[in-house]
């Protein structure tokens, strides 16, 4: 498995990269398909001290993504946190059909809805930008395409703890988009 580990607005210590070279090798343990594990550590002038530190980890295993992040005061805590995270998103990794399918088998299992996870302090930053003016364009991402029924892209979307997911709809042959809806169901927009 490679690892990569990186610091965005603060220096990632000798002691928390080996603290989190310890975690990520026991998902290892539990998970030994991950070919690659890129976790993202940040801290940032919030008003908020519970939520400075933040901790990303995204696992590559079979050509499918695992993501969770989450917020603490400190970087250590976060890192915990998002472990206890990604070892949920690793079991329902593991119980999905894309985990079903790389273990040899053919079963699929019927999906289960993201857990959500609210606290006051995520609350308390969603509020805060949502009171800055206008908003800019600070990331872009480039994917691969790959062809994937609806159900695959809802378990897909999921996994990566999204609240839509862009896919190439092997049934229509189109680029289309599945997404949450608030009332906790499903929607799926495809071009005419």
């Amino acid at each position: 498995m490679q690892l990569v580990v990186k610091g965005k607005n603060m220096e990632v210590s000798e002691k928390l990269r080996e603290s989190v070279e310890e975690k990520i090798s026991r998902l290892e343990r539990v998970l030994p398909d991950i070919a690659e594990a890129e976790v993202e550590l940040s801290s940032a002038k919030t008003k908020s001290a519970g939520s400075r530190y933040e901790a990303q980890i995204t696992l590559k295993v079979n050509g499918n993504l695992i993501r969770a992040e989450q917020y603490a005061g400190d970087s250590l805590s976060a890192m915990d946190a998002v472990i206890e995270k990604i070892d949920r998103q690793i079991a329902r990794y593991k119980h999905s059909k894309f985990g079903a399918h790389n273990r040899g088998t053919s079963e699929s299992k019927t999906m289960r809805p993201k857990e959500t996870v609210s606290s006051a302090e995520e609350e308390e930053e969603e509020e805060e930008e949502e009171e800055e003016e206008e908003g800019q364009l600070v990331r872009a991402k480039r994917f691969a395409l790959k062809p994937m029924d609806v159900p695959e892209a809802l378990e897909q979307m999921q996994l990566l703890g999204h609240a839509f997911f862009f896919f190439f709809n092997s049934e229509s042959n189109k680029v289309s988009v599945v997404y949450k809806r608030r009332d906790g169901d499903f929607g799926l927009i495809e071009p005419e």
